[in-house]
């Protein structure tokens, strides 16, 4: 990755919550239909008969099992996603209506922070290499 991919990343936009309402409103549809297809297909298992022989009866219970089971885990991720984005999008709404500041403030911040150490340390390292400098001329002149 070069510098220009990373600068690319960090100019993406800021989200507002009318987007990730929508993003929560979206998964919420695909959670629901993604539950009615599982029941669908619960329903349609069931209404098949099970075999009498005891090695398909349990293959075709554990394929049975399976395939629900990844169902139902893909409703759970779909649904899941929906609230945490509706939560997020609670969120910043009353970050909006409160006036607080932004993330891409804190990180504005958070930077600045880090800068102000960096150029500590730079001054840091310039004295001792002046301090190194002074020894060594001191000790040429004697």
């Amino acid at each position: 990755m070069g510098p220009s991919s990373i600068k690319a990343k960090s100019k993406k936009r800021r989200r507002s919550p009318d987007q990730t309402l929508l993003g929560a409103v979206i998964a919420g549809v695909i959670a629901v239909l993604l539950f009615k297809f599982t029941i669908s297909i619960d329903a349609g298992f069931n209404r098949q008969g099970l075999s009498d022989n005891f090695s398909v009866r349990q293959a075709t219970l554990t394929i049975r099992t399976i395939i629900i089971d990844l169902c139902f885990f893909a409703t759970f991720v779909y649904g899941i996603c929906s609230i945490g984005l509706l939560l997020y999008s609670g969120e910043l709404a009353l970050n909006i209506f409160l006036g607080r500041p932004n993330i891409k403030g804190t990180q504005n911040k958070i930077t600045e922070q880090s800068g102000l150490s960096n150029s500590s340390e730079t001054f840091t390292s310039n004295n001792e290499l002046a301090n190194t400098k002074e020894d060594q001329s001191s000790k040429n002149s004697q």
